[in-house]
């Protein structure tokens, strides 16, 4: 018998030593044999005794370690282990004591997976004593100094081959681990590091764990963090990072257990972050923990006031001179992923979530030390861009003190005797511009000198050399945005310093091409917006942009004849009787220029509007420019698309239904985002038809192709408009090749589709072909407005409500013929009054910035669209029968309750709009009318006695209306309403004028022709009283009229309440040349005082 059994020794070894032989064929044979026989439990002891045994090589115990533990995962060799299961637990304690710390870890992880995997096997029979006995033997060997590396790196090596086991004995495991973090956290040692890299492994599986086992691993936190800042010195970037990778495990899965220890957590990641001698991964590390940090716990960091030294960190990281892109550019911010990068992510992150006004407060309180700091220009820089980042993070508008704080910097910034802190002023300030909008308009005053000082700032050598295009480009394109962003009359003062500049910049010679190109456009951008109050400078930039059209010989200045001719097609705006003269003049110049390469997509707006003023003259030219143009838009279909910009396109495309249910209410918002949305795509509907004249030199035009077909098709929209029987033979060609375009245009170019094709549905019409009118209206309408509807500028979204409202009042109710036409409409409409269209501004923020809708252009601009919608909708009702449009304006009736309820001032001007909406809708509604009455009244009582003389007109300019088209069954609601009206407007406190008390006199007069003064609604009594308080009226005031009417009926039913009165009726009347010369008038006057006399008597 135990011959037999050292036979089976024998054969088992051989097999081992076969198997890691360097024959593969040996080796293979025999993984085969260990894998097939050597299953009984006499084999797997043996297997145990050789993995335990140092007499034998590392790679044969390797090899029987990895045997046995196959051999351990199957069940039925588990099974025939069960009654030698003692031994198999000695064996594998006495292989696991066997190891030394110079063991490979190979070895090592094979002898742990075999422990791991057989106490796993006792853990399912639920046998845990052998278990607890292997955890007892590693927690004493960590008390011993020689064996604590090795018990670690088992410890650690049982976590990650076992973790599902390890989360079972957790409390034992974490009483090891914190034994040796605690008792060598003060250097970076190899025993150190173990610990480190094991609690890596053991954070996770707590994630699970009770709330006491929890609590347990919060002890870990400080060893933890002082290890971390141990670590952090380590030359080697792998070890350096150890501690905060454990730091950000914990953060991850136990954060509740580290933030009792946020202020210490908070200020050792300040201190590493703004260690400019550890290594950039590093501080990148550490930002990445604060960030996290901050994400969970920014209130707790203000409460702890730890928010300025988190914030100074930052700062002291933005401190770095910035490097340069292979353009020259500065790279403030980085582009990749570094401390720099992460700094301004945190930056922008605590901007975002905190309160706009008081972190702005907070910024300023420790920026502007930092400006007045003259140790380093770098100090400066970085306030700068501190305060410019802290703006592209605000979620809400700056209030009024602190935005002048922030303008006041950049000022500072801009007087800096240092280049580099003025280049960062300068960057700021564009995204200052940008970001603070709108309530930055209000601050005009501050910031338009601003832009006059960089002027001057430039040296003779920055104008005739392109030394700083960057900062240059950067400082005109944020000139013309802020410009853009301002009502013309907050740009008209600053006008004549600003041009001075510009003008003096577009001089050849002294300034170099690029500069002169960004002062042309300049130019144009301020003409554009003055219009007539630019009429000062109109010679002069005439003749500079006339200069530089005639020199058409040079290529190389393309460009900036082409803003040349822009600013010709601004100036058109600005004096059209000025421009008309020069007319014939231009259309040489631009016949000459379209001569060249690329002069036809410079010239079309120009010919557009030469065709507008002298139309005659273009006669001879006109079959050349349709061929032209439409030449053009072939060439622009024949490119090759873009696959990037098309799939955006394709996207954009998808057609969203507005078709709202009927029964759906619009008291909530919400719900009413959850429209029908039907997908439609309309394909590409491009021909393949080529002309190779132009095609290959255009792909790299400087002029943009796209642009250059978006003022082609523009162009046909003129000659449509003003030469339309001269197009007649060639309309149908032109509205084949600009419907084509749509497809592949950007928003701006599918806008001018949208306005052209308006305008030839308009020609045909005239010419009688309405068949086709009313055809290509159908096909055109569900694509506008779905347009609309994903359009992000304002502008365009007005230019479509104005071809809606031409294609409506010319075709009428055919216009809305298409099927679901009509319920799109309205969807579009009730979106934009809800203001949820992508352009418009958010509705929460509307009152908000009421005040700024005299300075900001945008929100001008915003107005316009709810006014262009307004005005659509009383046309869109007169498409239809009452009844359905009845259908239809409920749901607006809800919107304007709701914004009258809401709303603190009845005369903001969306509450106007709102309010007159509903009135002009009420003819379209005919006998329907009188259910709105009621809801009208309230309109006049709202708007009463406000400030605003425009809610005051409104409000008696809709009573009158009342009157005039009274529903008597609707009295009783409607009189209350009214009569608030007028007692509050003659009250002595209400701010109205003697002409407007005179008006509500004669209209609280006829409210009493209204009443049945037998049995009144009225308090007539109340309503006497003030109106006497208001007599005697304007001599021959038309007002009188009416109120004696309603006195003499009044003193034929309630004679009663007029003979207190008698008096001053005799005094009032009995001379009435201040009566108006009506003989009906006079005539009631004489009557009333007899009847008040024959009752006196």
């Amino acid at each position: 018998m135990d011959e037999l059994k050292e036979q089976n020794e024998e054969q088992l070894l051989g097999l081992l030593k076969d198997a890691i032989s360097p024959i593969a064929e040996r080796a293979r044979a025999s993984s085969e044999q260990l894998r097939t026989q050597c299953v009984d439990a006499e084999s797997m002891l043996r297997l145990c005794d050789v993995l335990g045994d140092i007499k034998y090589t590392p790679g044969l115990r390797k090899c029987a370690g990895n045997t046995l533990r196959q051999r351990l995962m199957q069940q039925q060799a588990w099974q025939e282990l069960q009654p030698q299961l003692p031994a198999a637990q000695s064996r594998l304690m006495t292989a696991l004591k066997s190891l030394r710390s110079d063991d490979d870890e190979a070895l090592q992880l094979a002898v742990v997976q075999n422990v791991a995997q057989l106490m796993q096997l006792q853990l399912d029979n639920d046998v845990r004593e052998w278990n607890e006995q292997l955890f007892e033997l590693l927690a004493a060997h960590c008390k011993l100094a020689e064996q604590q590396l090795l018990s670690l790196s088992l410890l650690k090596l049982l976590l990650s081959s076992a973790p599902k086991l390890c989360e079972q004995y957790l409390p034992q495991m974490q009483r090891i681990l914190l034994q040796g973090v605690q008792q060598s956290c003060n250097e970076a040692t190899p025993l150190s590091e173990l610990l480190l890299s094991a609690w890596s492994l053991a954070i996770p599986l707590y994630s699970k764990q009770c709330a006491h086992c929890l609590e347990q691993l919060s002890a870990s936190v400080c060893p933890i963090v002082q290890l971390t800042r141990v670590f952090a010195r380590e030359p080697h970037p792998r070890r350096s990072c150890r501690g905060l990778q454990t730091l950000q495990k914990l953060l991850k899965h136990a954060p509740e257990q580290v933030w009792p220890q946020l202020p210490l957590l908070l200020n050792e990641l300040c201190q590493l972050s703004g260690d400019v001698y550890l290594s950039d991964e590093l501080r990148t590390q550490a930002l990445l923990t604060l960030k996290s940090c901050v994400q969970s716990r920014r209130r707790q960091i203000i409460r702890l006031k730890l928010m300025d030294r988190l914030l100074m960190t930052l700062h002291q990281l933005l401190a770095v001179p910035p490097a340069l892109s292979s353009a020259g550019e500065e790279l403030y911010f980085g582009s990749t992923r570094s401390a720099l990068a992460e700094a301004t992510q945190i930056l922008i992150h605590i901007a975002s979530e905190s309160n706009t006004a008081r972190v702005a407060e907070r910024a300023l309180r420790l920026m502007q030390p930092q400006l007045a700091s003259q140790r380093t220009a770098l100090q400066r820089l970085a306030a700068l861009l501190f305060l410019a980042l802290m703006t592209q993070g605000f979620s809400d508008m700056l209030p009024a003190k602190p935005l002048q704080g922030f303008i006041a910097t950049l000022a500072t910034g801009f007087a800096d005797e240092e280049r580099v802190v003025r280049r960062a002023a300068h960057f700021a300030l564009s995204i200052m511009a940008e970001c603070l909008q709108p309530e930055i308009t209000k601050q005009a005053a501050q910031l338009m000198p601003l832009f006059t000082q960089y002027i001057d700032q430039l040296s003779d050598e920055q104008r005739r050399s392109d030394i700083e295009p960057s900062t240059q480009t950067r400082m005109f394109c944020t000139l013309e945005i802020y410009c853009e962003s301002l009502q013309p009359h907050l740009l008209q003062p600053y006008a004549a310093d600003l041009m001075q500049r510009l003008l003096k910049l577009c001089q050849p010679g002294d300034n170099s091409p690029s500069l002169r190109q960004m002062a042309f456009s300049a130019i144009e951008c301020v003409a554009k917006i003055l219009k007539s109050d630019f009429v000062a400078y109109f010679d002069r930039t005439l003749e500079l942009a006339l200069l530089l059209i005639k020199d058409s010989s040079d290529d190389d200045y393309l460009l900036l004849r082409s803003n040349a001719v822009q600013i010709i097609n601004a100036l058109s705006a600005v004096d059209g009787d000025k421009f008309k003269q020069q007319a014939p003049q231009l259309l040489a110049h631009c016949m000459e220029l379209r001569q060249h390469e690329e002069g036809q997509l410079l010239t079309y707006k120009t010919m557009g509007l030469i065709c507008e003023q002298i139309p005659e003259q273009l006669t001879p030219h006109f079959a050349v420019l349709v061929k032209e143009a439409c030449g053009t838009i072939k060439e622009l279909l024949a490119m090759p698309k873009k696959a990037d910009s098309d799939a955006d396109e394709d996207a954009a495309e998808q057609t969203e239904s507005a078709a709202d249910d009927d029964d759906d209410d619009d008291d909530d918002d919400e719900e009413d985002e959850a429209e029908e949305l039907t997908e439609e795509r309309h394909g590409d509907q491009t021909d393949n038809e080529t002309e190779g004249s132009s095609l290959s030199s255009m792909e790299g035009s400087s002029v943009d192709y796209a642009d250059g077909a978006r003022e082609a098709i523009l162009c046909l929209k003129q000659l449509a408009q003003h030469m339309p029987d001269a197009l007649l033979p060639q309309l149908m060609e032109a509205e084949r090749r600009v419907t084509s375009a749509a497809a592949r245009l950007e928003e701006s170019g599918k806008c001018a589709v949208f306005e052209t094709l308006t305008q030839f549905v308009v020609l045909y019409a005239r010419q009688r072909d309405m068949a086709h009118a009313k055809r290509k209206c159908q096909e055109m309408l569900p694509q506008l407005i779905n347009f609309m509807r994903n359009a992000k500028d304002m502008e365009h979204v007005v230019v479509g409500y104005d071809c809606l409202k031409q294609l409506l009042q010319l075709l009428k109710a055919q216009a809305l013929a298409g099927a679901g036409a009509r319920q799109l409409l309205f969807g579009l409409l009730r979106r934009t009054l809800r203001r949820g269209l992508p352009c418009q501004f958010n509705a929460s923020a509307e009152l908000d910035m009421e005040a700024l809708q005299h300075c900001s252009q945008a929100l001008l601009e915003d107005q316009l669209v709810l006014q262009r919608c307004c005005e659509l909708l009383p046309i869109f009702g007169a498409c239809m029968s009452a009844h359905q449009f009845a259908d239809h304006l409920q749901l607006v009736r809800n919107r304007v309750l709701k914004f009258l309820h809401q709303s603190k001032s009845s005369s903001s001007s969306s509450s106007l709009l709102y309010y007159n909406l509903l009135w002009r809708c009420m003819p379209a509604l005919g006998a329907l009318a009188a259910e709105y009455q009621e809801l009208l009244a309230q309109l006049v009582a709202a708007c009463a006695t406000d400030a605003q003389p425009a809610a005051r007109e409104f409000a008696w300019q809709l009573a009158d209306w009342l009157l005039q088209h009274w529903a008597s069954q609707h009295a009783a609601a409607t009189l209350p309403h009214l009569e608030r009206a007028c007692s509050s407007a003659l009250l002595p406190a209400a701010p109205l004028s003697a002409a407007e008390r005179a008006c509500v006199c004669g209209l609280s007069a006829r409210l009493m022709l209204r009443d049945n003064l037998l049995q009144p609604a009225l308090h007539l009594d109340k309503l006497l009283a003030l109106l006497f308080t208001q007599l005697p009226l304007a001599e021959q005031c038309v007002h009188y009229t009416p109120l004696l009417q309603a006195l003499l009926l009044l003193q034929q039913q309630q004679p009663q309440l007029l003979q207190q009165y008698a008096q001053r009726c005799a005094q009032l009347f009995a001379a009435p040349a201040h009566l108006p010369p009506a003989e009906a008038t006079r005539a009631a006057a004489a009557q009333l005082l007899i009847q008040l006399t024959s009752v006196a008597t």
